[in-house]
C-alpha cells in the first residue's frame, strides 16, 4: 500500500503541463531547477544544492529561490526524509589511531561544528546554537529561510539490503514508465516487481541469500 501511494503521487506530478517535455526530456534535474528554471520545487540533499547555488552566484546568475521543508503526506506532517549522513571513521589499521582521535575531538568540538554549519552543513551535534549560525559564511544563503532546514524530525535511517544497489534501478524505470511510457499505476507496480523478482533469483545464485 506504500508503495502504491507513491506511486499514484508521482503520476500526478507526472501528469502536470510541462513537467514531461514534448521530446520526452525528464524535466527533475538540479540544472532544470538552477540554470533551466523550468520547474518550480526540487527536493534535494541541502549538499547537493548549496555549492551549486552559490557557483551560480558567483558567476552573476541570480533568480528567486528560497527554502522550505520537505512536503509530505498528511499522516507523515512533522517528518522529513532520512538524514544524509557523511561520516568520518578510525581505520582499525591504523598506526595512529590516537591522533585520528584527536581530529575526531576537534571536528566535534563546539568551534569545529561551528566551521561545518556556518559553511553550508548540519552540524552532527545538537546545539541549537549553531543551527542560527548555519549559511552565514554561505553569500548565496544570505537572506534565505535557513531555518526550514532544521524543521521535521528525520525518518530513522533504513536497513539497506545487500541487494538494494542492484534492485534500486528498477524504481527508476518504474517511474520512467510512469512519466514517459504511458504506464497506468498497476502496470509500473507489476513490472516493477516482476523485474526485481528476477533480479533477486539472479542475486542469489551469484552472492547468495544474503540478509
Amino acid at each position: 500500500p506504500e508503495w502504491r501511494r507513491i506511486f499514484e503521487l508521482q503520476k500526478k506530478i507526472y501528469e502536470i503541463p510541462g513537467y514531461i517535455a514534448q521530446d520526452k526530456v525528464w524535466a527533475w534535474t538540479r540544472d532544470h531547477f538552477m540554470k533551466d528554471q523550468t520547474i518550480a520545487m526540487r527536493a534535494a540533499w541541502l549538499a547537493n544544492m548549496v555549492g551549486p547555488l552559490e557557483e551560480l552566484r558567483q558567476q552573476g546568475v541570480d533568480f528567486n529561490w528560497d527554502i522550505v521543508p520537505v512536503p509530505n503526506f498528511d499522516d507523515q506532517l512533522g517528518k522529513t526524509r532520512e538524514a544524509q549522513i557523511h561520516s568520518v571513521s578510525i581505520n582499525s589499521q591504523s598506526k595512529h589511531k590516537d591522533e585520528a582521535f584527536q581530529v575526531l575531538e576537534e571536528l566535534l568540538s563546539d568551534e569545529g561544528q561551528r566551521i561545518i554549519a556556518r559553511n553550508g552543513r548540519v552540524p552532527a551535534i545538537v546545539n541549537p546554537g549553531l543551527e542560527k549560525e548555519y549559511g552565514l559564511d554561505i553569500p548565496v544563503l544570505e537572506g534565505k529561510s535557513v531555518q526550514n532546514v532544521f524543521i521535521g524530525q528525520p525518518l530513522q535511517e533504513h536497513y539497506a539490503h545487500p541487494y538494494e544497489s542492484e534492485i534500486s534501478v528498477r524504481l527508476t524505470e518504474a517511474a520512467e514508465d510512469l512519466a514517459i511510457n504511458g504506464l497506468d499505476v498497476n502496470s509500473a507496480i507489476r513490472k516493477a516487481e516482476e523485474a526485481i523478482n528476477k533480479d533477486v533469483g539472479t542475486l542469489r545464485t551469484t552472492l547468495g541469500d544474503l540478509k
